[in-house]
């Protein structure tokens, strides 16, 4: 398992540019709540990550006839909040 934690900008933020995966856990550690989704995720439309300590999660996987990629997960938030990513390569 590997570990990777992104900074959320002002506006959608992917989570990575290439990273293959066989199961990712996503989860919120911020004071603020966060969504999840892809390029089209705002602050009304995605999967909804409450705030918090632990803060709300969400797992994908695992992938068993194929991989996924972390360039198809997008996070809305705010802007310098950090989102963990768990993640199986």
């Amino acid at each position: 398992m590997k570990i990777l934690q992104v900074t959320i900008g002002a506006s959608a933020t992917q989570l990575a540019a290439d990273v293959p995966v066989r199961q990712v856990i996503i989860q919120n550690n911020a004071g603020h709540a966060m969504r999840i989704g892809d390029s089209s995720v705002d602050s009304t439309h995605g999967a909804l990550l409450a705030s918090g300590s632990p803060g709300g999660a969400l797992n994908f996987g695992p992938f068993d006839t194929h991989a996924d990629n972390l360039r198809n997960y997008w996070v809305s938030g705010t802007q310098n909040d950090v989102v963990d990513i768990a993640y199986i390569p």
